[in-house]
């Protein structure tokens, strides 16, 4: 089951088979994935355009249906039940800054302060024992400080960054 919530009016979408089960109302639609974002979908002899503009957050996206910008969210059902026990599912973990994993040597920095990075995103590159290691980000969030430069000998556990 996902909650979508279409502009100011929500509603449960289920998938069932080939059906789509839309509150208690039970619709036969074919979704075809045109492009990475684009979709078209074939419902009631008509013929729907739907676009993902932006992903403005985990579950808010910026949409264009049939040519009208509108604004969804979606939450599915492990979603809805951490929302129900008055949990986040973001909120599991908490990062605060990014230590070095071994002693080494700060490469090349590939972020600055300020910057917006997804989780696995690359934060800079540590030279180790002669080798290239990839620092990756733990989680999403924003820089708010970078604690080296580049060329810099790090010792283990020394904080590189800070969200």
């Amino acid at each position: 089951m996902t909650l979508i919530k279409l502009n100011d009016q929500s509603f449960t979408i289920n998938r069932v088979g080939e059906h789509y089960q839309i509150g208690e109302k039970k619709i036969r639609a074919i979704v075809h994935q045109k492009g990475e974002n684009e979709f078209l979908i074939a419902y009631n002899h008509r013929m729907h355009h739907l676009i993902l503009v932006e992903k403005s957050s985990q579950d808010e996206y910026h949409l264009s249906l049939n040519g009208l910008p509108c604004k969804a969210s979606l939450k599915n059902a492990k979603a809805l039940l951490l929302e129900k026990l008055g949990m986040q599912e973001n909120t599991a973990l908490k990062i605060s800054s990014v230590n070095a994993p071994m002693p080494g040597m700060v490469l090349e920095i590939k972020v600055k302060a300020g910057d917006r990075v997804e989780k696995n995103d690359v934060l800079m590159v540590l030279e180790a024992m002669k080798m290239e290691n990839t620092i990756k980000s733990p989680a999403s969030g924003t820089i708010n400080s970078i604690d080296v430069k580049e060329g810099e000998g790090v010792e283990k556990n020394q904080v590189l960054l800070q969200f």
